[in-house]
């Protein structure tokens, strides 16, 4: 679970002794700092002794709308106890010894104190016994060495052994929310994943495989793409569809093709895809609905992955998340959960991704966010003095944009656009026209400062046109408008804000009055806290409350 790095209470004098904790595991034995040298008492009343000389420069930075979090090194230069050349001949190795560095308030015990990063030692640098030995450490790695689905989720001897040749060796869909668009009109009828013939496809009515797991439909359209590409004619009909096994007993969703309402007797190599309308595929963690929301998504994906995973952090924005984004779509090849989240969900959320002391943790940016949602006031004064200029931050500027989705399982283009203009007056696009057009005042300020930055985009996963203008709302928010970037050195009491938090900032020098800003980055130097901010431009709201 998240720990803010103090309580607030504990923070309203500076006069607050804070001391920081340094344990490196090498050799096996842990090596012990801390700021000045202390004595840290344990729960059970037994005590640790911490070596004095510990000189910290940590920062934390918030990378907005990162796709992968960036990592946190903090470097260090100590005097080790023991010989470390000694050691190191002996065959132990400093490079990749894990350790920790934490916040402690004297009179807390140890198992109080908050750790602010786990990691281990890079780049080590040592001499002789007695010289300095300097290294840094780094926040653990994200590598996801996972591969889903498993190898035994595909059509071959011991699953279907009497399946479509042509199929063999292919793994099975998985079914993520309700692929496709099933609206009447020209272009509303866009199937969204593919299907298999599976038990005596030679025969009439075989078994059709829709998904590789239970799911939350009990009927899909299913369509017969080479017979309806061959006649002209409609080769598609309801499926019914139900839970059942394949040859090693893993749960399946199959139905039964049924010749005279498909139109004609399957035949061998037929290509299939299904439109999903009456409900979903996988379901929920309650199984309660099926598994669409982008919060619910995003975990059900890490579960599956290798990663660390900061479980409280995504609960807290699960909701969120679920509400503004749902994905559709299926996957039919193992991929690695986190690049699979990487390439095809991080890019559509206002959210930024970080390494917390548990994992991979979230940071929703909130584009609605108003002073009411500030967790703090700053006041330029003695306790928070600017440290430098303003400066305007280098971003691509956004403010149109060409949104492509719905993408046809049968041809493999996208059938639907929505589109993010700067100035509907000069919109000649006869499509764009006929669509819902997303034309906020960010992107009209943006064009009227800047001309036109258009951009285009497509998503592989998403079918719900509620998603796409979320998304572009948001980017329009994000991206029409650079950003301007403020450091200030402030009292103690204000480490217990967390990067992405949203407070006001007052500063008479720069004529700041009550602005809304982002933290992005807090550092501690010389038991010194100071803050980065990010000032986001808000014509629209500049003088809301």
């Amino acid at each position: 679970m998240f720990k803010k790095p103090l309580s607030y209470t504990e923070l309203l004098t500076d006069s607050v002794a804070i001391e920081f904790l340094l344990e490196v595991y090498f050799a096996g034995r842990v090596y012990r700092w801390s700021t000045r040298g202390s004595t840290v008492p344990l729960d059970d009343g037994t005590e640790i002794l911490f070596a004095g000389g510990l000189e910290v420069d940590y920062s934390d930075p918030l990378d907005l709308f990162n796709e992968s979090p960036s990592f946190t090194s903090v470097p260090f230069s100590l005097i080790f106890p023991e010989d470390i050349a000694e050691l190191i001949s002996q065959g132990h190795d400093l490079y990749n010894s894990p350790g920790s560095l934490s916040l402690w308030v004297p009179g807390r015990t140890y198992e109080q104190r908050v750790v602010l990063l786990k990691g281990t030692c890079i780049d080590p640098e040592y001499g002789a016994a007695g010289e300095p030995v300097s290294f840094s450490l780094q926040s653990n790695s994200s590598e996801d060495t996972a591969l889903w689905p498993p190898s035994t989720m595909r059509i071959y001897s011991s699953t279907y052994s009497d399946a479509d040749p042509n199929y063999d060796e292919l793994y099975y869909p998985i079914i993520i929310g309700q692929p496709g668009i099933s609206g009447a009109g020209a272009g509303d009828r866009v199937p969204g994943s593919i299907a298999y013939a599976v038990v005596t496809p030679a025969l009439a009515n075989p078994t059709i495989l829709v998904a590789g797991h239970p799911c939350s439909a009990t009927s899909v359209t299913l369509i017969n793409k080479t017979q309806e590409a061959a006649t002209g004619l409609s080769r598609r009909a309801t499926l019914s569809v139900a839970t059942t096994t394949d040859g090693l007993g893993q749960e399946v969703t199959t139905g039964t093709y049924d010749n005279a309402a498909m139109g004609a007797a399957y035949v061998e190599g037929d290509e299939l895809v299904v439109l999903w309308h009456n409900g979903g595929g996988i379901l929920n963690e309650r199984e309660t609905a099926d598994l669409r929301g982008a919060g619910e998504v995003i975990v059900f994906m890490l579960k599956k992955s290798t990663l660390s995973y900061d479980a409280g952090r995504w609960r807290s924005v699960e909701s969120y998340l679920n509400q503004r984004f749902k994905i559709d779509c299926y996957i039919d090849e193992p991929v690695v959960p986190a690049e699979w989240l990487t390439q095809n969900i991080y890019p559509l959320l206002n959210m930024s991704l970080v390494n917390s002391t548990e994992g991979l943790a979230p940071v929703i940016w909130r584009r609605e966010a108003t002073h009411s949602d500030a967790v703090g006031q700053l006041t330029a004064g003695s306790d928070c003095s600017r440290s430098g200029p303003v400066l305007y931050e280098y971003q691509q500027l956004i403010n149109e944009v060409r949104f492509g989705y719905a993408l046809d399982a049968t041809d493999n283009e996208f059938y639907r656009a929505e589109f993010l203009v700067g100035e509907i007056d000069l919109v000649a696009d006869p499509v764009a026209l006929s669509r819902p057009t997303v034309h906020s005042e960010y992107s009209r300020a943006s064009f009227i400062r800047y001309g036109s930055h258009a951009t285009e985009m497509s998503s592989d996963v998403v079918y719900e046109p509620a998603t796409v203008y979320e998304v572009l709302n948001w980017m329009s928010r994000a991206y029409s408008l650079p950003y301007r970037v403020v450091t200030y050195d402030v009292a103690t009491r204000w480490s217990f804000l967390n990067r992405g938090d949203v407070v006001t900032i007052t500063d008479a020098e720069i004529h700041l009055t009550g602005k809304l800003a982002l933290v992005r980055d807090m550092a501690w130097s010389l038991n010194r806290v100071s803050l980065t901010l990010i000032l986001i431009e808000d014509p629209p709201l500049s003088s809301r409350v």
